[in-house]
């Protein structure tokens, strides 16, 4: 408010941040960041339009003009300025603050319930390994789990007496997302990427769906509902009969499943619609046809829906709020509230039939940007958080390290940090868009990144931080992958994926929108200094990963430095390519000559990773800039529920 009274007493004039910092601020030494933060923040409460401003327009480079008429409406006789404007702003601007605290008082009445007392929660992984995913007994007494020990992960089940843990499955494969079947008899599992059925007696596993994942029961045990290639199928309880839900639209590159679920009377599927970023809402559908309906409209990460057996309302996780719990929303207010508070991760719900119990996991995990020295073998840790972080980037001076992460509030955003470490200096800030994948300009002004908001672009923001501005709008990451700006600012590189797989490199013309075909198909492109050669990693007849390769932009033949491998980086002065090879949560680094005269050297292996994959830099002096992931056992949990 006080930004806004000052820009009030000066309507159309150009006011730079520096005058306001002083004024509101008191000349404290702080950038232009609070200027920038306060002035989104009114947009978003006034409604207005940075790029067709009702009220606040900004000018480039100089400043912020409040556009907007200032009425004079003091009562003849007073003399003081001050009382013209806020008695001004008062009347103009009161429905808006009204607004802002109707809003409060709604949000309150939706979240804050005095008559739900907290839950109690009683711990039942008083055993060894890491369990997580359970699912409950029809009769709600025993628990199937994921149980995972020494890097194996298998299905096990927990008795009514919570003191003989018992293992179902074992071999080298992973199993996950187990599920007890309606009558009691068997548990569905995925491993191997497809969905198997174990009886609880212990017999052996059998494969009932080939190519599925993530699969749930129906509530009366005679259909299965499940994912293939990012769609949602369903099947009959053996497997066969096997269709396609139609009305789910088809992802190129999903980040983030799809976890189907029937509702209690089997007529719908509530599903995760994640775009092409990994924040997701909830969506149901009709399996008589007809269109999805959403459910919820805060995109977040999410997870794992579970209906109540009344029909009324969906259990999910989501880090709606900041961290990540478990909420319940009701199907037809489409009002959601918090079943927990507390740290870690809640994921995995599940209901007893009678719905009167609650299980789920809970889990801790850490994210941290590391540099690694590795002529000492020492790893130092530059910052690190519980909530994900991650897409180091190093300025062209290679002094400082772009970053993109979680705020407290859910929202993804765009930072920035000195390469010897420190606190990170928030560069973006609106909580209603996604800010991904920052690379610097060669000049090191800008940041080049994806920005989805109201649909995906690929668009830019001062280093120092600022308004948002458009470069490339409709380009979604999901299809036109790993952008990378030429040195000149004039055209981006580009690989066009369908489904993983890049079928095609482009470069994109600023000016005139025009794309022309690259004579070479690359993943992960990287324009080098002069911009005269593109790295990257180079595919052919869709194998995958593709070979290490320099294309000069106006040849016709790359030089291959690497075979089957990935993620190129240049170093520093580009006498030689960094690469990685391997997948999951161990990867290994290597670097190898530019001029190809000398053999590929291994520098590290980089664990643990997230399944995201390797992001990493190197600094000038051959230090390695990357995420690590850390993540502690899981534990199961359980609570009585008190009710809708």
């Amino acid at each position: 408010m006080d930004v806004l009274v000052y820009l009030s007493r000066r309507p159309g004039t150009v006011v730079s941040a520096d005058e306001i910092i002083d004024s509101v601020w008191g000349g404290r030494p702080m950038g232009d960041n609070p200027v920038y933060k306060s002035v989104a923040k009114l947009r978003r409460a006034l409604g207005d339009d940075a790029n067709s401003p009702t009220y606040i327009a900004t000018v480039a480079k100089k400043g912020y003009r409040l556009v907007a008429d200032v009425v004079d409406e003091t009562p003849a006789g007073r003399d003081t300025t001050r009382a013209r404007s806020e008695v001004s702003l008062v009347r103009r601007f009161l429905p808006v603050v009204v607004g802002i605290l109707l809003g409060i008082t709604v949000a309150a009445a939706l979240f804050w319930r005095p008559d739900a007392p907290p839950l109690e929660l009683q711990s039942v992984s008083g055993f060894r390994g890491s369990h997580g995913q359970p699912s409950f007994a029809p009769d709600g007494r025993s628990i199937a789990f994921i149980n995972t020990i020494d890097g194996a992960a298998h299905v096990w089940v927990l008795g009514s007496d919570q003191s003989a843990p018992r293992q179902l499955t074992s071999g080298e494969f992973n199993a996950s997302r187990p599920r007890w079947s309606p009558d009691g008899l068997s548990i569905l599992f995925t491993r191997q990427g497809s969905i198997w059925s174990i009886p609880v007696d212990g017999d052996e596993a059998e494969e009932i769906i080939r190519d599925g994942s993530n699969p749930n029961w129906s509530h009366d045990g005679k259909r299965i509902v499940f994912e293939r290639h990012y769609e949602v199928w369903v099947a009959s309880s053996d497997g066969g009969q096997q269709s396609r839900v139609t009305g789910v639209p088809r992802k190129e590159l999903p980040l983030a499943p799809r976890w189907p679920a029937f509702s209690p009377d089997g007529t719908e599927i509530v599903f995760l619609d994640a775009d092409s970023t990994p924040f997701a809402d909830l969506w149901r559908i009709s399996l008589a046809g007809g269109e999805p309906i959403q459910v919820t409209f805060d995109p977040r990460i999410s997870s794992a829906p579970v209906w109540s057996p009344d029909g009324k309302s969906i259990i999910y996780s989501s880090q709606r709020a900041g961290s990540r719990t478990l909420w319940q929303v009701s199907i037809d207010s489409g009002t959601a509230r918090p079943l927990l508070t507390g740290s870690g991760d809640d994921n995995f719900p599940d209901i007893s039939s009678n719905g009167k119990k609650l299980v789920y996991s809970n889990r801790r995990e850490r994210f941290a940007i590391v540099r690694s020295h590795l002529a000492s073998g020492r790893h130092t840790v530059l910052h690190e958080s519980r909530q994900l972080l991650i897409g180091p980037e190093l300025s062209p001076d290679r002094n400082m390290i772009a970053f993109f992460g979680l705020t407290s509030d859910g929202a993804v955003q765009l930072f920035k940090m000195p390469v010897s470490g420190g606190s990170p200096l928030q560069l973006t800030f609106d909580t209603q868009a996604t800010h991904a994948i920052p690379r610097w300009s060669a000049d090191g002004k800008y940041l080049y990144f994806y920005y989805t908001k109201n649909g995906a672009s690929f668009s830019r923001v001062e280093s120092g931080g600022g308004e948002v501005e458009t470069i490339i709008p409709g380009w979604d990451w999901s299809v036109t992958n790993g952008a990378s700006v030429s040195p000149d600012n004039t055209q981006a590189v580009y690989s066009r994926l369908t489904g993983q797989a890049p079928v095609q490199t482009l470069v994109r013309q600023f000016s005139s929108g025009e794309d022309q075909s690259f004579y070479a198909t690359l993943e992960y492109p990287r324009w080098s200094q002069d911009g005269l050669s593109i790295l990257g990693a180079r595919h052919t007849d869709q194998r995958f990963p593709g070979d290490i390769a320099i294309c000069p932009v106006a040849g016709t033949r790359c030089s291959i430095l690497a075979r089957d491998a990935r993620v190129p980086m240049w170093s520093a002065d580009e006498s030689q390519v960094y690469f990685v090879r391997g997948f999951g949560d161990s990867q290994e680094l290597f670097v190898v000559p530019r001029n190809g005269d000398g053999a590929e050297t291994k520098l590290m292996d980089m664990a643990p990773l997230m399944s995201l994959g390797p992001f990493y830099d190197v600094t000038s002096d051959g230090d390695v800039i990357w995420v690590r992931y850390k993540e502690e056992p899981s534990e199961i949990w359980l609570t009585e529920l008190a009710g809708p």
